[in-house]
């Protein structure tokens, strides 16, 4: 009888570390295919400086860099693998799988993405997406977002980044950053501000 209530009191313990230490999933958007047959993959968004590999080869974190590298060149020798991301300041990161594709012919332009708030308008930098003709995991980062959106769309385009280029597809995310947005409190009027010699009234 003891015994039976150890097993049952463990494994509710350990169900309930799991549920408290294990984020909850985000539903994430179905996988974008492009014309030329290759297809990218969300897997996650992070928000921060500090951005670890959730599953697969995060379990050699701990281990010295050497052992860390040989390990995972022995494990798994070419297959594409996601890796760890320390940004110099909080960035928005975005987790992306890439199958492999044949390029077609003639010129491409460059393949980017771009982000816009919940009304559709576009915020942010432009970044250009390098791995997008081979199987690949890796992280595209933005240092600018609109934090005050509770979604956000992740926008594909081809062409050069001085146009603005061809549409390929699109995601719509929450956003991890999210800040409500700061309340305006008026003030009574006349208001005057100073800034050295120049002196503003309203």
């Amino acid at each position: 009888m003891k015994r039976t209530f150890l097993i049952l009191f463990c494994s509710v313990a350990i169900a309930v570390v799991i549920s408290t230490c294990v984020p909850a999933q985000t539903k994430l958007p179905p996988p974008i295919t492009f014309s030329a047959g290759d297809s990218v993959i969300l897997h996650r968004l992070t928000y921060g400086t500090n951005h670890l590999v959730r599953t697969g080869q995060g379990w050699l974190r701990p281990l010295p860099s050497s052992v860390r590298s040989k390990l995972s060149h022995l494990l798994y020798g070419t297959k594409p693998v996601f890796r760890d991301l320390v940004t110099p300041e909080p960035s928005l990161v975005l987790w992306i799988e890439n199958t492999r594709c044949n390029p077609p012919s003639g010129p491409t332009g460059h393949t980017w993405l771009m982000l816009a708030d919940e009304s559709g308008h576009a915020a942010g930098s432009r970044t250009v997406y390098s791995e997008r003709y081979r199987a690949s995991k890796g992280t595209v980062a933005f240092t600018g977002w609109p934090r005050s959106s509770q979604k956000l769309t992740i926008r594909w385009f081809e062409g050069t980044l001085s146009e603005q280029g061809k549409l390929l597809g699109e995601w719509v995310v929450p956003n991890p950053a999210y800040q409500p947005p700061t309340p305006w409190v008026a003030e009574s009027l006349p208001l005057a501000r100073t800034n050295g010699p120049l002196r503003c009234t309203l």
